[in-house]
């Protein structure tokens, strides 16, 4: 089966719309990508040695900085006008709040210090980055039907891969592979959470573990219909992988036209 698990994982490396436009916008990190999400998916298939925690993390420390030195950073606590103006309206909706103390009245500032703090703004922004890099909409669907404003969405990988990717993350829990979870996924999530989206070829970063993780719910899914005598392997293979082209060209139509 290993060899049919590279043979899935290579396909998919090149049926999806995301590396391609990687690599007309930018050749660079397209190889960075390509060299890191092989040699990453050689050590999964192959190697689970704890001494090989170090490699992996040196791996993804240069996706993110690649992902870093070709993001527009967005401040934490600064606003927009607009922003400054829906701030405004929400402090007035707070009802006022104070304690009497005797013949005095102590104001609290509540409304301030939930809506108006530099540190509350900061929060409120590492929260809204970490969701919009957790959206599976922002990945298999171009953000429909959140889409953001100023950022030209488009769809990563085929939507029919999601099923796959949703098996490859309970597979991976299932087999207690936390720790390539939390190198692959958690940490670039979490730089992306202070750095913000703002990258027009998207949260790259994590592209090893999307790609990862579909090829394992894939390769389930494969070996399940190669032990079974009720589905015939070779059509359901030539079947999917035909819907699979359709739909990068059907996603293709939609990016160029």
């Amino acid at each position: 089966m290993r060899t049919n698990k590279f043979l899935i994982f290579f396909l998919f490396l090149f049926l999806n719309l995301w590396i391609w436009k990687i690599f007309f916008e930018d050749f660079l990190i397209f190889s960075i990508l390509i060299v890191i999400t092989v040699a990453s998916y050689k050590k999964f298939i192959t190697d689970r040695k704890k001494s090989l925690v170090l490699v992996q993390l040196l791996m993804i420390l240069l996706t993110v900085i690649t992902q870093y030195l070709t993001t527009s950073i967005s401040s934490l606590t600064e606003l927009t006008n607009d922003q400054i103006r829906i701030r405004d309206m929400r402090l007035r909706e707070y009802p006022p709040v104070f304690i009497r103390l005797g013949a005095k009245t102590l104001w609290l500032p509540v409304a301030y210090r939930m809506e108006a703090r530099p540190e509350s703004i900061a929060i409120e922004r590492i929260q809204e980055n970490i969701f919009e890099s957790l959206d599976i909409n922002q990945y298999f669907f171009a953000s429909h039907p959140r889409q953001r404003v100023g950022v030209k969405e488009f769809e990563k990988f085929p939507y029919i891969l999601l099923p796959f990717f949703i098996l490859g993350i309970v597979k991976l829990i299932n087999n207690k592979d936390y720790g390539f979870i939390i190198i692959y996924l958690v940490l670039p999530i979490l730089f992306v959470a202070f750095v913000g989206n703002k990258n027009p070829l998207g949260n790259f970063s994590v592209f090893p573990f999307l790609l990862i993780n579909i090829t394992v719910g894939v390769s389930s899914v494969f070996y399940y219909i190669s032990q079974s005598r009720l589905i015939n392997t070779r059509v359901a293979t030539l079947s999917f992988f035909a819907v699979l082209v359709l739909n990068l060209l059907q996603s293709l139509a939609y990016e160029t036209y």
